[in-house]
């Protein structure tokens, strides 16, 4: 109970919890200086009051690099730190996505569900990697393919206790009515997906990114963009739809004046300025703002699509090579936004005059290559970028990628 306080605080605690959970609220009291009292009850018995939940699914597919266990660790621990009960499989099976992990409550009823995996607009399959062929459905019911698999139907759940549902795959926010956004449809309250092709190997740098600001208490639309404005090899993995509340924030202490989510970043740069013609108001703003030596004719522009705003990834190419350096542009209705600056200070002439000396061998074999080569200036190096395709039985497809420097 807490006196002089504009609401009163009960927790009843299960021993099952993590402690971080208890020790993090009374960092918040201190934060906020409450003359509080706090009664805590630890359950020593079975009970069905529980603390926030969040579902976790990654796979080693078996196929090369092809593996989200990974990256469903790294999420599995910031929400961990968050204070979620985590119910984290690497080997998925019909019994787990269709059971219930503690009394009460089904594992695609948690507070967060993270899936990540092969996938197409309407499905999710986790290919064998708990030794059966499973996934979930956006229907509200489930399909048995026999060999083929058993899909779970999201809809035959109460999905209203779901607060973020992400579904880590590709085309899973593709078209209407997609497997991220029936999340929302059957009661979560926010969801999302991708409405393209992506790679596991740019997926793991853009989540770390967005988890890491959902930690630090940004909501899930700033996560997004934060993810958005770095620089990425596959710039694919900014193509995402967010789905119902964007503004939910999953960090329970940042509910409240915590939350940092509207700062600065050291290289974002507000314009808010309407254009007719995009690339000469980017490149009249990144002379004046940035670099006044900024020439459009050395970099080449990508175009992504993320939650209703168009992501222009301005990249240096010298000699037809891609360097990982560059611009980050966020516009919406014709409206430039803002301007990441993504060439972390590095000299661009330098850059070039590196990239002109280097092994004419190397260079011509880097000039026919059919993949992707990037040239990273951190260490002097033509790298390589070969994507892996594979699809399971159902023809959901997941792709990674095999770095090799040149």
């Amino acid at each position: 109970f807490c006196s002089n306080c504009n609401f009163n605080l009960l927790i009843i605690y299960n021993v099952k919890n993590k402690i971080v959970f208890l020790e993090r609220i009374i960092l918040f009291m201190k934060f906020r200086k409450m003359k509080c009292m706090m009664v805590v009850g630890l359950m020593l018995f079975p009970c069905t009051v529980f603390a926030n939940t969040a579902s976790v699914v990654g796979c080693n597919y078996g196929l090369g690099n092809i593996n989200t266990t990974e990256i469903a660790t790294y999420v599995a621990g910031r929400v961990s730190n968050m204070g979620y009960q985590i119910f984290n499989t690497n080997f998925p099976t019909r019994s787990i996505l269709t059971g219930q992990p503690i009394s009460g409550q089904y594992f695609l009823e948690s507070d967060i569900v993270y899936l990540a995996g092969h996938a197409d607009n309407g499905t999710m399959s986790f290919y064998n990697c708990g030794g059966e062929k499973v996934g979930i459905n956006k229907i509200n019911q489930d399909r048995d393919l026999g060999v083929d698999g058993y899909y779970v139907g999201i809809g035959r759940f109460n999905l209203s206790k779901v607060k973020f549902a992400m579904l880590e795959g590709c085309l899973t926010a593709s078209g209407t009515h997609n497997v991220a956004s029936q999340f929302v449809n059957f009661g979560a309250k926010s969801s999302i997906g991708w409405s393209t092709e992506i790679n596991t190997f740019s997926a793991k740098s853009w989540l770390t990114r967005f988890w890491d600001k959902i930690n630090s208490g940004g909501t899930i639309a700033e996560a997004n963009d934060y993810a958005n404005s770095s620089w990425y090899v596959f710039s694919a993995i900014k193509n995402t739809n967010i789905y119902g509340n964007s503004s939910v924030r999953l960090n329970p202490l940042t509910y409240t004046a915590l939350s940092n989510g509207s700062a600065s970043y050291y290289n974002e740069y507000k314009v808010d300025k309407y254009s007719n013609n995009v690339i000469d108001t980017i490149t009249e703003v990144i002379k004046e703002k940035i670099n006044k030596n900024f020439d459009i004719k050395d970099f080449v522009v990508t175009k992504s699509i993320s939650n209703e705003k168009e992501i222009y990834d301005i990249g240096l190419v010298v000699n037809n090579i891609k360097v990982n350096v560059g611009y980050t542009v966020f516009v919406q209705n014709n409206v430039v936004q803002k301007i990441y600056d993504n060439t972390y200070n590095q000299n661009i002439n330098e850059i070039k005059e590196n990239i002109k000396t280097m092994d004419k061998e190397k260079l011509e074999k880097a000039a026919m290559s059919n993949n992707t080569v990037i040239y990273d200036y951190k260490k002097n190096k033509l790298i390589e970028y070969i994507q892996q395709y594979n699809y399971d039985s159902a023809g959901n497809k997941i792709i990674d990628v095999k770095e090799k420097e040149l």
